[in-house]
C-alpha cells in the first residue's frame, strides 16, 4: 500500500489510482448531530468511491454501531448531545477491543488548547469545519491503508505463532518423556530433566539411547544459535539417532558417527556441542565424549563434584573428527548432572556469569539423595540470581545411580544367582 501522506493529491483519478479496492470497500462510521453534516461527508466519500458508509446522529449511537459493526474508521464531531466526542474517544480507548481504532474527529473548535484535549481523549486525527473534500478523503485514505496494514501485520503474526506453536510442539515430542525416565529408574537410575527455550524454538536437545550391548545411555546436544535454524537442526539430529541402531557400545564412536553425518548436512556455520554418556551395570562405571560441551559434573558418595573433561570438537564443523572416551567410576549414590550453556553463560544479578565453577557451588548446596530435588532445587536458586530471561535454552539432566537394579543387573551379567 502507498502512504497517501506523501504524495500530494491532485485529483480524484489520482486518488483511485493509488489506493487499493480494498479500502474503498472498508466501512466507515461517520457520526455528527447535523444532518447537513452527515449528508456532505458522505457524499464526499461516496464520490470518490467508498461504498460501505453508515452513520450515527448521537455519542451513544456511535458507541453502539461500533461495537456492533466494527467499522474501520470512525469520523467523529464533537461538540454532540447526550455523549460528545470526547466521552466517545476515551470510552473506546478504554476497550481493548477498539484501542487502535482510527478516530478522525472534525470540529470547529480552533483553540490551540480544546485540539490537545482532543488528541489527549484519544483521537487519532484531526480535520477542521468545515470540511475539506480533498483533504477529508486524503486523511480518510490513510487512515484506512494503515489499519488495513495493521491488520494484516496482526493475522500473519498469529499465523506464525500457530505454527510455531505447532513446531514446539512437535520438538517437546521428540524428548525423552516422564514414562521413560520411569523405565530408567527401574534399571538403576533415577532420571530428572528440565527443558526451557529462550525464543519461540530452541537448539537444545537430549535423549536416551540404549547400546547395542543392552547398556543404558543419554546423548545431549546443543546446536548454534536458537530459533527455527537451531531447531530444525534437533529434528535432523533426532532423525540420524534413530537411522543409527544397533548403537555402537562406544560414546566416541556415537559421536564421531553422528559428526560425520550432521558435517554433511549443516550449512557452513552451524554445529552443535554434545556429551555422549553411556553407563555400564555390571562395572559400576560410566563412559562418556565430549565435543565441545560443557563440563559435566559429577559427585561421588566420598568426594566433592568433579568438573569432567569436555574437551572435543563441536559436532557438524568437519568430518572425520576424533573423540575420546573417558571412563569414571559411577556407584550406588553418585550423581551426574549435564546442563547446556544457558545456564553457565546467562547474566547474573552481579551482571557476571555463572561459568562451570559457579554450577559447581550451585550444585554443591542442593541435596542430592533424589534426582528430581536436586535439579529443581539448583534451577530455582539459579533463577533468583538472574537479572534478566535466559539468554540462551537451559537444558538439565540429573542422573543418580540408586542400589539394587544395577546390583541385580550386574549378578545377571556375571552369571552369578
Amino acid at each position: 500500500m502507498t502512504d497517501l501522506a506523501t504524495r500530494p493529491l491532485t485529483d480524484d483519478t489520482e486518488f483511485r489510482n493509488r489506493i487499493s479496492p480494498e479500502v474503498f470497500a472498508s466501512p466507515i462510521l461517520i457520526a455528527d448531530d447535523q444532518t447537513l453534516n452527515l449528508n456532505i461527508i458522505s457524499a464526499y466519500l461516496r464520490k470518490i468511491g467508498f461504498t460501505n458508509l453508515d452513520v450515527a446522529t448521537d455519542g451513544d449511537m456511535a458507541l453502539e454501531k461500533v461495537r456492533a459493526n466494527r467499522p474501520d474508521l470512525l469520523i467523529l464531531d464533537i461538540m454532540m448531545p447526550r455523549t460528545d466526542g470526547y466521552s466517545v474517544c476515551r470510552t473506546l480507548r478504554a476497550d481493548p477491543e477498539f484501542a487502535d481504532l482510527p478516530i478522525l474527529v472534525q470540529t470547529a473548535l480552533k483553540d490551540v488548547h480544546d485540539r490537545v484535549e482532543i488528541f489527549r481523549a484519544g483521537a487519532t486525527d484531526l480535520i477542521v469545519k468545515p470540511v475539506n473534500r480533498l483533504e477529508l478523503i486524503a486523511r480518510a485514505g490513510v487512515h484506512l491503508e494503515r489499519r488495513l496494514l495493521i491488520r494484516s501485520l496482526r493475522q500473519t503474526g498469529e499465523r506464525i505463532e500457530r505454527e510455531l506453536q505447532a513446531a514446539r510442539d512437535m520438538q517437546n515430542e521428540l524428548l525423552p518423556t516422564l514414562e521413560q525416565e520411569g523405565v530408567m529408574l527401574a534399571r538403576g537410575l533415577d532420571v530428572a530433566s528440565m527443558y526451557t527455550t529462550s525464543s519461540e524454538l530452541g537448539g537444545d536437545f537430549w535423549g536416551m539411547i540404549d547400546t547395542e550391548d543392552g547398556k543404558p545411555g543419554f546423548y545431549v546436544a546443543d546446536f548454534a544459535g536458537h530459533g527455527v535454524m537451531a531447531a530444525l537442526n534437533t529434528v535432523r539430529l533426532h532423525t540420524l539417532i534413530k537411522q543409527l541402531p544397533p548403537v555402537p557400545p562406544d560414546p566416541a564412536m556415537f559421536l564421531r558417527l553422528l559428526n560425520d553425518a550432521l558435517a554433511r548436512l549443516l550449512p557452513i556455520g552451524q554445529f552443535a556441542t554434545a556429551t555422549c554418556v553411556f553407563f555400564d551395570p555390571a562395572e559400576g562405571t560410566l563412559s562418556y565424549a565430549s565435543a565441545g560441551s560443557t563440563a559435566p559434573l559429577l559427585h561421588l558418595p566420598d568426594g566433592a563434584w568433579q568438573l569432567l573433561d569436555s574437551a572435543g570438537v563441536p559436532l557438524g564443523i568437519m568430518r572425520g573428527a576424533a573423540y575420546t572416551t573417558r571412563t569414571q567410576p559411577f556407584p550406588p549414590d553418585a550423581l551426574l548432572f549435564l546442563y547446556s550453556d544457558g545456564f553457565a553463560e546467562s547474566p547474573l544479578d552481579t551482571g557476571e556469569r555463572l561459568g562451570e565453577d559457579g554450577i559447581c557451588t550451585l550444585a554443591d548446596d542442593a541435596p542430592r539423595d533424589d534426582a528430581k530435588c536436586f535439579l529443581d532445587d539448583v534451577v530455582e536458586r539459579f533463577r533468583a540470581r538472574l537479572n534478566r530471561p535466559p539468554i540462551d535454552d537451559l537444558t538439565g539432566i540429573a542422573v543418580r545411580r540408586t542400589d539394587g537394579a544395577l546390583r541385580h543387573a550386574s549378578s545377571i551379567e556375571r552369571g552369578r544367582p
